[in-house]
């Protein structure tokens, strides 16, 4: 179809329609859509424009659950339908829960102590009543109070309950073993504080009568036995006793940490200090197995009555803060730490902190822990950098990262390179976790930022690394300039992300205040990426002319490279300040790419630059970008990229210099490109041409786009450029565009 065919063909749709205008915009225009153009400085100085909106705020904590006989789970409050723990565990079946709300708790029926269980459950303090699905027993302290009365809690024969996350206190019964707890048969008792219990015969803290206990990760302390055993007392049968600290307790007879009358215990990675007794202070009794300890400075000796001390124990000063206060967790020198192989240590301590932090667990209920920044090889060991853990892992593996990682590492492959880390094997780096919660991933809720602060780049991605996953990280401070590539390849570019030649996926990140020369945020060289659902915002090429890609630079060779499901916005550079693409094939398809600029002399591409490259440009929301001369929202020079099905609204030319070295407010096309199915609408060049699209010496097809409320000197709709221009404009829908909707023009360039 020749031009002057398309012209009168275009003239003929116009007059054929043009009683029907506003009703076809209020069929094909979704509602909220902008019809006028957005108002700018008349000295086309540019503005920069609001962020796009933020996530929606969380959701609110969970209400209290519903409360009942018969449910499989019961909570218990002051406000709540149950207020007494006892009437609670009576009412819960076999295998059910029962969750305790902070506060205290007493014995309101004057039978058994507190807590009588005679079924197997879980019995767990530790909540709130705005949140009964996570519990917390260091910030919400909940009491089981004996009152100086009576025993606080009594565990039958032949159940295995589990209880956690308590303050068991004050107990003091008539007459019978364990003031704090009485364990008949199995149970597990962990991370709870056990103390200012009292017996008047044997077993102040906890008594065990028989069975295959377990106690782990519980503080036991200032608990008195008028006999033996103030601590804990083991009448019998094959008790775990594992990573718990006893401190400060007293018996008048033997065994003021643990006294072992019969049976076959384990005591491993225990700390037992400072307790007293008249024989075995610490320990008292033969009989089972004791490794891994700490047993020191015990009135009445560490050991009594035959009890070994066992080849990998040690005896020193466990160095708590404060011991007067009770605040028993190690300090940095503490000889306790790192002294529990793999294979020997519980998973968590009392605060449900992993382990090991290190090497080597530490003995005792606390593990130490240091720092801001933890990472880890799925189950493995604790890292204070992410470098180390990475380092460590093989291919495959998963590192795991939690907290805030800070500063740059140098690495030395036929150059030097710094940054936070260096990757060259494929793996999986994945943030969102907490040092209590490594099985979840959560980077909302639990962010993880890794930050070059300035030094260096944040992630150096080796060539040869493969196909390495990065998601769910904030990604920061980095900055490329003076910073070299292997083989040359890009030296200072890559502030955030740096990739040459490997295929890596980075998604569910947070990429933001990066720099470089080239690839402010991301930068690739050769491979092939996968880019999908992060936000990439703020970063910057701040140098002269020719740098390129504020957000992402994906350049030569990369070949099927996919930027998918991103923001992109608030990007500076001097060509594709959102995105730049050049030399490969890539597919650009549902990202919101916004109010990025292009800045300096020819800038051009404010959303979006597209050089010598191949691919789709699809499904995009592409707005509010600026450039100075060409491609305020896109710019195409490629033969063979496809623009289809995206909106493309409200992008700005501010150049004000020759009106023929500026235009295309929406989309610029040096190339046989295709633009098919778009919305293209209120864009603006106030002193140029091409409002909504400028074909510049270039055959390219336009066909059924909605073109309307575009601004423009000459052509506001569409505007044809070039002598070499033949392009194919059918089908579209092109309205309410000032100046002119369609407009070709032979002269000035």
């Amino acid at each position: 179809m020749g031009r002057k065919a398309v012209v009168r063909f275009v003239l003929v749709l116009g007059s054929a329609i043009a009683g029907l205008i506003a009703l076809w915009g209020l069929l094909t225009v979704t509602q909220g859509q902008v019809y006028a153009a957005s108002s700018h400085p008349a000295n086309g100085e540019y503005t920069v424009r609001p962020a796009p909106p933020s996530e929606p705020a969380a959701s609110p904590p969970l209400a209290p659950l519903f409360n009942g006989s018969g449910t499989s789970v019961i909570t218990v409050c002051n406000s709540c339908p149950y207020t007494n723990v006892q009437a609670a565990v009576t009412a819960i079946p076999t295998g059910g829960i029962v969750k305790v709300a902070q506060g205290s708790y007493m014995d309101t029926d004057g039978q058994d102590g507190v807590v009588y269980i005679t079924k197997t459950l879980t019995l767990r303090g530790g909540y709130t009543t705005t949140n009964w699905s996570t519990f917390d027993p260091v910030a919400n302290p909940t009491i089981l109070d004996g009152e100086n009365g009576t025993r606080v809690i009594l565990v039958a024969g032949n159940v295995s309950p589990t209880i956690e996350g308590f303050h068991i206190t004050n107990g003091s019964p008539d007459s019978g073993c364990g003031g704090g707890v009485y364990i008949g048969g199995g149970a597990t008792l962990q991370r709870n504080r056990i103390y200012g219990n009292a017996s008047s015969s044997i077993g102040g803290g906890v008594c065990v009568f028989g069975g295959s206990p377990t106690l782990v990760n519980n503080f036991i302390y200032t608990n008195t036995a008028s006999n033996n055993g103030s601590g804990v007392y083991i009448a019998s049968g094959t008790p775990l006793l594992h990573h718990n600290t006893l401190y400060d307790n007293l018996a008048n007879g033997s065994g003021g940490g643990v006294y072992i009358a019969s049976g076959t215990p384990v005591i491993s990675a225990t700390i037992i200090v400072s307790n007293t007794a008249s024989d075995g202070g610490g320990i008292y009794g033969a009989g089972g197995v004791m490794d891994y300890n700490d047993v020191w400075g015990n009135s009445g000796g560490n050991y009594g009555g035959g009890a070994a001390t066992g080849n990998d124990s040690i005896s020193d000063k466990p160095r708590f803060v404060n011991p007067p206060g009770l605040d028993l967790r190690l300090q940095a020198d503490s000889p306790c730490r790192d002294k529990v192989s793999f294979g020997q240590m519980a998973e968590m301590d009392y605060w449900g902190l992993a382990r090991p932090f290190g090497a080597k667990a530490d003995i005792g209920a606390h593990e130490f822990y240091t720092g801001t920044c933890f990472a880890r090889i799925e189950a493995g060991q604790i890292y204070s950098t992410v470098q180390a853990a990475v380092d460590a892992a093989s291919e495959g593996d998963l590192v795991q990262v939690a907290g805030i990682c800070r500063g740059v590492e140098d690495r030395t492959v036929g150059v030097v390179l710094t940054q936070t880390v260096f990757i060259s094997k494929a793996l999986t780096l994945r943030g969102g976790y907490t040092v209590t919660n490594w099985a979840d991933s959560d980077p909302d809720a639990h962010t993880t930022t890794l930050d070059a602060q300035g030094k260096g780049r944040v992630i150096y991605i080796a060539n040869g690394a493969g196909s390495p996953t990065v998601e769910n990280l904030r990604i920061v401070g980095g900055d490329a300039r003076g910073i070299d590539a292997e083989n040359g390849r890009g030296n200072d570019n890559g502030g955030g992300i740096y990739n040459y030649g490997g295929s890596p996926t980075i998604r569910n990140s947070i990429v933001y205040n990066n720099q470089g020369k080239e690839g402010g945020g991301i930068y690739n060289n050769a491979g092939s990426p996968t880019i999908q659902n992060n936000t990439i915002y703020s970063n910057s090429v701040l140098s002269s002319n020719n740098k390129n890609g504020g957000g992402i630079y994906i350049y030569q060779d990369s070949s099927n490279s996919s930027i998918l499901d991103n923001w992109i916005y608030r990007n500076v550079a001097w060509k594709g300040s959102g995105v730049y693409v050049g030399g490969t094939n890539a597919s650009i398809q549902s990202n919101h790419i916004c109010s990025n600029t292009a800045i300096g002399d020819n800038s051009m591409g404010g959303g979006i630059y597209i050089a010598s490259s191949s691919g789709a440009i699809e499904g995009n929301w592409i707005y509010t970008n600026t450039a100075k001369y060409y491609g305020g929202g896109v710019y195409v020079a490629s033969n063979s990229i496809v623009i289809e099905d995206n909106w493309i609204y409200d992008n700005y030319i501010y150049g004000t210099g020759n009106e023929w070295e500026q235009g295309g407010g929406g989309i610029c096309a040096t190339g046989n490109s295709t633009i098919r199915g778009n919305r293209i609408y209120s864009n603006t060049v106030p002193v140029s041409s091409g409002g909504g699209v400028l074909i510049l010496n270039a055959n390219a097809v336009i066909e059924q786009n909605t073109i309307h409320h575009n601004n423009a000197k000459r052509g506001g709709g569409i505007y044809v450029r070039g002598g070499g221009s033949s392009p194919s404009i059918e089908n579209n829908l092109v309205y309410a565009n000032a100046l002119n909707g369609i407009q070709f023009s032979d002269a000035g360039g």
